[in-house]
């Protein structure tokens, strides 16, 4: 029997393969803004100052307004979970642990307040990593990680690291991913919000204290398998075409849109934007 002849492979002249460039411009024609907002912002209200008024009429409103995340002070993680009962609101709660700076707060006392978000209601913890301790004692540092990882999950809760990337080296961001990936951190998060200008890194610029592009790229070089490990772009996110240049910068690093979470107190701001 003879052979049956291959058909050839016709290539059109001229034609090429899509760039990733344009693949995520396609896929951006499919991103539903609204959903995104209200489905992966961790809406955030950190203000030492607010009064429990104050608190109780932020969170009525975004609870309303449909969000599923928010993120709010130890002490008002039991209001909040009180507040979404009575209200019938499906409302994750998240909170910060060991805040702002990292090194007030021994391991223990953070573990300590972990335990106490998480019998008070709250899904999520977030967590200030101690710069001084990673430049100092490295083992030390990378035993708080696990630690504060096997505390969390022990509890229920997901946890994410808080790097504060404005004070960081490009060089200590990689790492303090790949020892977050290591220590089994669910999410590696930017920033608090709090940074003090001017006590930025060399390497990073003075006026952005928030949530960088180049940040995310380094996170995503330390973090090697993105299923595993989430991303929480947080800080200086107030505007629609912001949200989309870090969306950018995320796919890019090679976490997918279910993969992040965002940090901001602007959400409202930007479902108002939406809308135009």
């Amino acid at each position: 029997m003879t052979e049956m002849a291959q058909k050839p492979q016709i290539r059109v002249s001229g034609a090429e393969e899509p760039s990733a460039e344009l693949l995520r411009s396609a896929k951006s024609e499919t991103f539903n803004k609204r959903e995104f907002v209200l489905n992966n912002f961790d809406e955030t209200l950190l203000d030492p100052t607010s009064s429990t008024k104050q608190f109780d009429d932020w969170f009525t409103a975004r609870g309303r307004a449909g969000f599923r995340h928010v993120c709010v002070q130890l002490t008002f993680v039991k209001r909040a979970a009180e507040l979404a009962r009575v209200n019938n609101f499906d409302i994750g709660i998240a909170t910060v642990i060991g805040f702002p700076h990292g090194n007030e707060h021994s391991t223990e006392d953070k573990a300590r307040q972990i335990e106490q978000a998480a019998e008070d209601g709250a899904r999520d913890v977030d967590f200030v990593i101690n710069i001084s301790q990673l430049r100092s004692d490295d083992g030390a540092f990378k035993k708080e990680l696990s630690v504060l990882a096997e505390t969390a999950h022990k509890h229920g809760t997901r946890i994410k690291a808080i790097f504060e990337t404005y004070y960081l080296s490009g060089e200590e961001i990689t790492k303090v991913a790949a020892y977050c990936e290591e220590a089994g951190i669910d999410v590696v998060k930017t920033s608090t919000g709090f940074a003090v200008k001017g006590k930025n890194h060399k390497e990073r610029d003075s006026d952005l204290t928030g949530a960088t592009a180049d940040a995310i790229e380094l996170m995503g070089k330390g973090v090697k398998n993105k299923e595993k490990v989430g991303l929480k772009p947080s800080g200086g996110i107030r505007t629609v075409e912001q949200l989309m240049k870090m969306r950018d910068a995320w796919q890019k690093a090679g976490w997918k849109d279910e993969q992040v979470r965002i940090g901001a107190s602007s959400g409202l701001q930007i479902l108002e934007e939406l809308k135009d």
